[in-house]
């Protein structure tokens, strides 16, 4: 008896760990990211990457690009609710580490850097 309540609990405790994110919210999440992103700061393995200084990213709801990996290139991307996969030649993959309307904050690796990129929304001309 001992072994099945020990399976139920084990069983259940698994389920609650799925990360599955709710279509709608997922959504909402990607309806924030859409737009031009400056960044504001950059690190490279935790030191500021002054070269990326200035950088930004362009998110519509079907592509991703940035003006620092392969120009200004857009190339389709999916998202899962916290992870940004990039179909690009590198599949990039950004991780959303903070989103707010006005903020979003990347982490990524790029050729075995670790990267974060601080960003803001640029105010549209609308």
């Amino acid at each position: 008896m001992r072994i099945i309540f020990c399976f139920f609990v084990l069983f259940f405790g698994f389920q609650s760990c799925k990360t599955d994110i709710d279509p709608a919210k997922k959504a909402s999440i990607v309806e924030h990211m859409i737009g031009d992103w400056t960044v504001l700061e950059s690190t490279r393995n935790n030191r500021i990457a002054k070269s990326l200084a200035n950088s930004e990213f362009y998110i519509t709801d079907t592509t991703f690009s940035c003006n620092f990996l392969n120009g200004s290139k857009a190339f389709p991307y999916s998202f899962d609710g916290r992870k940004i996969s990039v179909m690009n030649p590198e599949k990039s993959v950004f991780t959303v580490r903070f989103l707010t309307t006005d903020t979003l904050i990347l982490k990524t690796e790029i050729k075995n850097f670790d990267f974060k990129f601080t960003s803001v929304k640029k105010e549209s001309n609308e």
